[in-house]
């Protein structure tokens, strides 16, 4: 495998139809930092969200087809505002961590993931939507403060790559269903710039108050 392909494969195989889930094996090749192409994220937090509120929109506004950018930058503020990176914490818009973990110092990241299909609190529901993040500042556990610039990765394919080998796009999974879930290599014509984090520099309240004194100075002069 070259360094430089970027591959995320999730593998489904079956799992007991008693327990009403199914596994998948996660694999990164590699996330990029913000600094660009060919500047692995390693050791950075992975996580994959879950639409838990079912209303279609993922945290940071984050199109099908589509990666987090700089215009994003509002909707990512308030959907992770202050957000610990643990298992099934809920955003601020609502949405889910479904799985997290640590992207390792080889920049591979090999994992094997479980869906709870179900309806309840901490279960996914089949055919609904889940996108996947990394956060190159972070550690799995830590709170990300959004008051402060920060890093963050993020991208939503509805349908699967299918130069890549993928099967599947990005909803959730029947109980038991098998095959290759999702893979995007660019290698394969997978574009590797969607791989890039963005570095986030938040309006802090601060700059918002003297933007806001300011602009009622300018109305008082007009007025006068």
């Amino acid at each position: 495998m070259k360094s430089i392909s970027n591959i995320i494969l999730l593998s489904i195989a079956c799992a007991s139809p008693v327990v009403a889930a199914t596994t998948a094996q996660l694999y990164v090749d590699k996330l990029n930092t913000a600094d660009g192409v060919n500047n692995p994220a390693t050791g950075a937090t992975w996580a994959l969200i879950y639409d838990q509120n079912n209303d279609g929109v993922l945290p940071g506004g984050v199109a099908d087809g589509a990666s987090l950018t700089l215009a994003n930058s509002a909707a990512i503020v308030s959907a992770f505002s202050n957000l610990e990176l643990t298992d099934n914490k809920i955003l601020a818009n609502g949405d889910r961590i479904m799985e997290i973990g640590t992207v390792p110092v080889t920049g591979v990241l090999d994992w094997i993931i479980t869906f709870d299909i179900g309806g309840g609190a901490n279960q996914e529901v089949t055919g609904r939507k889940f996108a996947f993040y990394w956060f190159p500042d972070q550690a799995p556990g830590s709170t990300l403060n959004t008051t402060q610039p920060f890093s963050i990765g993020g991208f939503f394919e509805s349908a699967p790559h299918v130069p890549s080998g993928s099967d599947y796009g990005m909803t959730i999974p029947t109980d038991g269903q098998s095959g290759n879930f999702l893979a995007f290599d660019s290698q394969s014509g997978w574009d590797e710039g969607r791989l890039v984090a963005v570095q986030v520099v938040p309006e802090t309240s601060s700059a918002l108050a003297l933007s806001g004194l300011g602009l009622a100075a300018l109305l008082r002069r007009r007025r006068n």
